[in-house]
Order: structure tokens, then C-alpha cells, then sequence
């Protein structure tokens, strides 16, 4: 079963390798999915993995239809400028919870990041005018994003 990285959880069975763009292993058939593997999938950006159908204790599972919905409907359908302003928003909640002592989420991050700039190169003209939307209260979060 094809699952994405983002819908899997502890205790799932890898049903093929994965491998890098080096061609080399990522990791191996029948691995068991640990949290800190799972972050190591989507550090790596790797989408989706094929699983068995059980987890490790025999139960069946399913994954979630749509884990994070929001982020999903914006990066296929907004605008630069749209797109933009939610990696903003999305940044300053990510933010705000790891100064709440909350984990860093590097996934997120670089995901918002890379679906960002994938959005730049189709609208290249609009990152010159990325300032007229900043303002003072999140300026940091503003640069943060326009920046990278």
C-alpha cells in the first residue's frame, strides 16, 4: 500500500526500500517506523512510502484521508501572493509553538519553503513586490520567509 509520509505513524512496515537520489538506501524492506524515522523521511522529502497493510501488531490500519487539509488545497490552489501570505501565517505558527517549547518542525519548514519557491519560478515577478505585504508586527516572520 502507497501511503505519504506525512499519514504514517509508529509501528508501520515498510514493504520496499527506499532510496535516495544517490541510489542508495534510504532505508530497508521491513523496517519497522519509529517517530525519528518518520522524521528522517520527510527531512529527506520523501513523499510517500509503500507499507504493508498491518502494523506491527497485527492490527489493520488505514490512513487518514487528509491529515493536514489546509496546507493541501493551498499549494495547488492560490496565487503567489495568497501562497505567500499563508507560508507566513504558517511560519509564525510553527514559530510561536516551538517558543512554547514545542519541537521544531524541519519537515514543515522545508516543505512551506520549497513549495514556496516552486510557486516563485512559475510568477518569478512577483518576489520584488514580497515588502508591500510586510508590516511591523511580524516582520520577523516576513523576512524569515522572503529571505530563504
Amino acid at each position: 500500500m502507497l501511503v505519504k509520509t506525512r499519514y504514517l505513524i509508529e509501528g508501520r512496515i515498510l514493504s520496499k526500500e527506499i532510496r535516495g537520489l544517490s541510489n542508495r538506501p534510504i532505508m530497508y524492506e521491513k523496517t519497522i517506523m519509529t517517530r525519528q524515522l518518520i522524521e528522517a523521511l520527510q527531512a529527506f522529502l520523501i513523499t510517500e512510502v509503500s507499507v504493508e497493510k498491518t502494523l506491527i501488531d497485527g492490527k489493520r490500519f488505514l490512513p487518514k484521508e487528509v491529515m493536514d487539509p489546509e496546507w493541501d488545497e493551498m499549494e495547488e490552489s492560490l496565487d503567489f501572493t495568497d501562497f505567500y501570505l499563508k507560508s507566513v501565517q504558517t511560519s509564525k505558527r510553527l514559530f510561536k509553538n516551538w517558543q512554547a517549547g514545542s519541537k521544531a518542525e524541519v519537515a514543515m519548514i522545508r516543505l512551506i519553503m520549497i513549495s514556496l519557491m516552486d510557486k516563485a519560478l512559475e510568477e518569478p515577478g512577483n518576489t520584488l513586490k514580497l515588502h508591500h505585504y510586510c508590516n511591523k508586527e511580524d516582520y520577523v516572520y516576513h523576512h524569515a520567509i522572503s529571505m530563504d
